[in-house]
């Protein structure tokens, strides 16, 4: 068993044979017999370049430099029974089997059945699996025909679209197993061809009840002002990203508590925020529970965030603010009330209401959401007007 870096920021758990290796639902024949060379599917080589301890080194001659250079992580063998079967633990303080060090309780590799403990030091632990975002390329250029397609529908809102492709029968998810649980069915971007995924660079902030072309055109204008190449921008989006199948399937075993956890340590690894706005009058994102608290996660956290709006909400907002207009924006922001706000789910409304009045209280949580998205506005003012036209 090994555990590889990948090309897009993943990390992928093998099972490495005589003849070549499985990983992510493919099979990769080895070129040589020994085991040292093996063909991407685009027909890039990659070559093993040395062996230290429990790291294979990779290297590959591919145009980008950072799909130059791999290691993949050997499950290493017990010295007393000879097998690749140890395990990964935290537990208490240890003695290292082959540097004999004493060690404090941390991560390291152990043998349960002959007590064999292996330091970092002395075989090299695997890299943390990623948060996966969709690619934003797919987002634009894939999903908006395959959407309709299936919803029967020119521009449907999130809520038609779920139950034709994130869960169901005819789920992309439907008939693969979950990487991250075992169990059958699996999230859209688990679903997805190897391309279209990778570590999460980006986290959005938006409602489900937006309208597709809505969504589509405020990403496409998003990249085409940031010049991000939409091959390299992995969102998370929790449409793609989280498994609908287990949200329907557990949805009186699953609280919302863990929902939270879940979004907070993926908007912390994707390290910035775009808040995705269908209209700018009376915007549906300020009554919505979720995305208030999303808001006031990233602030807390201070990581950035970025207004990002469709075309049509665009032109609106420049010709709001060049007909001096300027109080409509102010009105729609001041609007703004968790106290009103709602959710879908009354168990997450019902949470996200008793962790703020635990923590800092509404009113303060409104004036720093208010405050940050009057930030956003400005700065959205300055790149809209910086523009020619």
């Amino acid at each position: 068993r090994m555990t590889a870096e990948w090309p897009r920021g993943k990390v992928l758990k093998l099972t490495v044979g005589e003849t070549g290796f499985e990983g992510n639902g493919q099979r990769f024949p080895f070129r040589q017999a020994d085991g040292r060379e093996f063909c991407w599917e685009d027909g890039t080589v990659q070559r093993v370049e040395k062996i230290q301890k429990n790291v294979v080194w990779w290297r590959t001659q591919h145009e980008r430099s950072e799909w130059q250079h791999f290691r993949w992580i050997c499950t290493p063998k017990c010295s007393v029974g000879g097998h690749h079967d140890m395990e990964l633990t935290d537990v208490d303080a240890y003695r290292c089997s082959s540097c004999s060090s004493s060690r404090v309780a941390e991560k390291h590799w152990h043998c349960p059945a002959h007590n064999v403990h292996l330091c970092p030091s002395c075989a090299e632990l695997p890299p943390e699996t990623p948060t996966l975002g969709v690619a934003a390329n797919y987002v634009v250029n894939v999903f908006p025909t395959l959407a309709s397609s299936t919803t029967k529908q020119e521009n449907p809102d999130f809520y038609a679209i779920c139950p034709q492709l994130a869960h169901g029968s005819d789920g992309l998810g439907a008939n693969k197993i979950c990487p991250r649980d075992g169990r059958p069915q699996c999230s859209v971007v688990d679903a997805l061809e190897d391309a279209y995924s990778g570590k999460v660079t980006h986290f959005v902030s938006w409602c489900w009840a937006y309208r597709l072309q809505s969504v589509v055109s405020a990403v496409e204008g998003w990249l085409q002002k940031s010049g991000e190449d939409p091959h390299d921008v992995f969102l998370w989006m929790c449409f793609f990203c989280n498994n609908q199948y287990r949200i329907k399937q557990e949805e009186t075993q699953t609280g919302s508590e863990d929902l939270k956890s879940i979004f907070e340590s993926h908007l912390v690894e994707a390290g910035q925020m775009l808040v995705l706005l269908e209209t700018i009058e009376r915007p549906l994102y300020i009554t919505r529970a979720w995305c208030i608290f999303e808001s006031y996660v990233c602030i807390a956290r201070d990581i950035p965030m970025s207004i990002i709006l469709p075309e049509k909400a665009e032109k609106f907002f420049r010709e709001t603010v060049q007909n001096g207009q300027i109080h409509m924006l102010s009105r729609a922001v001041g609007e703004l009330n968790v106290r009103q706000a709602r959710a879908s789910s009354e168990a997450d409304e019902d949470l996200i209401k008793k962790l703020i009045l635990t923590d800092i209280g509404f009113d303060r949580v409104n004036h720093a959401v208010r405050s940050k998205l009057i930030d956003s506005f400005l700065e959205l003012f300055r790149e809209l007007f910086m523009q020619p036209g």
